[in-house]
């Protein structure tokens, strides 16, 4: 066990494999993270379009207000260009992280550099 040479504090958060649910389920999965007394929750994105993916977090923030902790993870899914667009669209809705967008550091290295040419 490694122990921190200062206390951390780490808030939890519920998330779970959601990516195939249609936005009701997807909805009552949240609430039902929130119903445990948790205050954040993350969502798998990587649906057929971007659109549906911003849709979906939209309406995820909207459920869980702008106080609380919203978090995105495409699990590798997404190319440089498609993930450059969810981030831009995710970004109105205050997400705290989104996690793994693309599959390779080549792929880090290529988003970042992308996202500064605008």
């Amino acid at each position: 066990m490694w122990l921190a040479a200062h206390p951390i504090a780490a808030e939890p958060y519920g998330g779970g494999i959601d990516l195939g649910f249609d936005l009701d389920k997807l909805l009552h999965n949240m609430q039902g993270y929130l119903d445990q007394g948790l205050n954040g929750v993350k969502l798998k994105v990587g649906r057929p379009t971007i659109a549906e993916d911003i849709a979906r977090v939209a309406a995820i923030r909207e459920l869980i207000g702008p106080d609380r902790a919203l978090a995105a993870d495409a699990n590798y899914s997404m190319s440089v260009a498609q993930a450059i667009e969810a981030a831009r669209g995710f970004a109105e809705h205050n997400i705290l992280w989104f996690e793994e967008p693309t599959s390779f550091l080549y792929d880090f290295i290529q988003t970042r550099q992308d996202s500064r040419r605008d």
